[in-house]
């Protein structure tokens, strides 16, 4: 188990840094294996002096290495805990309540530096804050992990995030399969900055290193966001072998690269991992043609695919498979059928999630009947495998709903993950969208992410103007808006006429109109994943605050019909 594991190592290699975590003053800390089972070990004993009941317990802090020290403390306790937003605004409270309607808490740990007083008479739950769980208590021994190790919350792309229970087999499985596919060794040195109460960045990037014996070191989200090349310039200084993003930070470094002020070598990288989002090849291959000059060799790069349902990872490419090109016609890829395109007009680039790393199996079914599809047959993409979680938290109705799944002749269950694609008749996983998200026109269903990737590619702004495609349906009928985030040197009213007119005379997709927005107004996960149910809530209720509103011509139409 991954405290037994710490407890190990803060007795084998007691002076060796475990972590350490840079702030957004460049300022850094660090913590060795033997303080950070000190210190977990009396978080330990002050939060079972507390919780006697053993009840749920939040960690609503930042990334930090108090973060790290309380996690561990709550694993070293046996007591389920569940990460979630550091306790920032009133929207933050407002998350934490809708969360704690499904899990209530014992326990919240905060920040430090979180208003107290105001949290207490809005949240009716204990809140300490992290300095007080520090003292002079006797050191618990490290107990058995519970049977859910900790809960983690779904994204919520769609809907409100439901409790998901980590089981301590899913856990070290998960860890364990990663451990191998990625051949780590105590030598590896990990890169972060990823949000720890998102799964990627809990799991990837501090429970896995201390499983696997490795150092990293992390950074906080907002540093990222603030200066995306950081996070380059930082594997360089400390000659980080591993790291891992989603697509979003891929592009902004390209974007950014002129603002590189110091030497740059990312020769050290051999794992730099793209998953958590939509990967794209367009993306990939400017990452390349940008920072090979700077050391970066292809080879480490490699695309993942998973979800919380399944603890974390469920595919991966193999060195040299993930800037593989692999171009299919886009018409019939939204009537269901695989087949490759070299015109580049009436082709798509997708790229491919690798195949299933080690106790870890896909399967495409029929989203209507679960009927198993064969090879370049697009359905939805069904997961079963050693690292699957328990459920969710108190719905059992939902836990059968997603994870019950049977295929007809065979004994396993799956998961039904929502998530659209094919498997390539060499075994290799191509994600294709949301079926949630997804609308069915006269040529066949398309995305939110393919209406989402056209615009992107063809004004390709800086990403962190960000895009959705939000397909809305209404008792007369259904409508495809678009959100675009744009600076004051687009002219919305010639945007939007190339756009429509691109979208529907070249793609055949018929958008009713595009909504232009601010910067940072469109909802997204932590991950970068647009929030598309949340967008059209705001939308349908008349909340999106737009600078402008571009509404299709139905003349365009009429001149297609004239045209014909």
């Amino acid at each position: 188990m991954v405290s037994q594991k710490l407890h190990q190592l803060a007795q084998a290699v007691p002076h060796k840094i475990a972590f350490s975590f840079k702030g957004r003053d460049l300022t850094s800390q660090g913590v060795t294996y033997a303080q950070l089972d000190q210190d977990a070990r009396h978080i330990a004993a002050v939060i079972l002096e507390q919780n006697p009941a053993r009840k749920p317990v939040y960690v609503a802090m930042r990334q930090s290495i108090g973060f790290i020290k309380v996690l561990f403390g709550c694993l070293y306790s046996g007591i389920t805990f569940l990460p979630t937003y550091p306790i920032r605004n009133t929207h933050d409270v407002a998350r934490l309540k809708a969360i704690a309607q499904t899990v209530e808490p014992a326990l919240i740990i905060v920040d430090d530096v979180a208003p107290l007083a105001d949290l207490q008479e809005q949240l009716p739950y204990t809140i300490i804050p992290a300095h007080h769980l520090m003292g002079e208590k006797s050191l618990a021994k490290p107990e058995a992990m519970a049977e859910c190790a900790f809960l983690q919350c779904s994204s919520g792309t769609t809907r409100s995030p439901k409790a998901i229970q980590v089981t301590t087999s899913a856990l070290m499985a998960c860890l364990e399969n990663m451990k191998q596919h990625f051949q780590i060794t105590a030598d590896d040195i990990g890169c972060s900055w990823l949000p720890p109460y998102h799964d990627m960045g809990l799991i990837g990037g501090i429970l896995l290193p201390v499983y696997a014996e490795f150092t990293t070191h992390l950074m906080s989200p907002s540093s990222f966001m603030m200066n995306p090349l950081g996070w380059l310039e930082y594997i360089s200084s400390v000659r980080a072998t591993i790291s891992v993003a989603p697509n979003i930070a891929f592009d902004l470094c390209v974007r950014r690269i002129k603002s590189l002020s110091g030497k740059l070598d990312l020769s050290c990288l051999r794992i730099l991992v793209n998953s958590a989002q939509m990967i794209q090849p367009r993306t990939l291959d400017d990452f390349v043609k940008t920072f090979k000059p700077h050391g970066l060799n292809t080879e480490s790069l490699m695309n993942a695919y998973g979800l919380a349902e399944a603890t974390l990872m469920v595919t991966c490419t193999q060195p040299c498979e993930a800037t593989n090109h692999h171009e299919f016609h886009r018409l019939s890829l939204r009537k269901g059928i695989v087949i490759p395109e070299s015109n580049e007009e009436e082709q798509i680039c997708i790229a491919s999630c690798g195949r299933p790393i080690q106790g870890m199996d896909i399967k495409i079914v029929d989203r209507y009947t679960g009927a198993l599809m064969p090879p370049d047959s697009i359905g939805e993409i069904w997961v079963s495998g050693n690292s699957i979680a328990g459920g969710y938290y108190q719905n059992d109705d939902v836990t059968r709903e997603v994870f019950g799944r049977t295929i007809d002749g065979r004994n396993d269950s799956y998961i039904s993950t929502g998530d659209t694609g094919f498997i390539s008749v060499d075994g290799l996983l191509f994600v294709t969208g949301r079926i949630k998200d997804s609308i069915k026109m006269d040529n066949g269903l398309v995305s939110a992410e393919e209406i989402e990737e056209i615009i992107e590619s063809q004004d390709y702004q800086d990403p962190s103007y960000r895009c959705a495609a939000l397909l809305v349906s209404r008792h007369d009928g259904a409508e495809i808006v678009v959100l675009r985030e744009v600076d004051r040197t687009i002219d919305p009213v010639a945007h939007g006429s190339q756009m429509l007119y691109l979208l529907r005379k070249h793609y055949m997709i018929k958008v009713n109109k595009i909504i232009y927005m601010r910067r940072g107004t469109i909802p997204t996960t932590t991950s970068g994943k647009v929030k598309h149910h949340a967008a059209i809530v705001l939308y349908l209720h008349d909340l999106l605050d737009p600078i402008y509103e571009y509404s299709f011509d139905p003349a365009l139409d009429l001149l297609e019909l004239q045209n014909a």
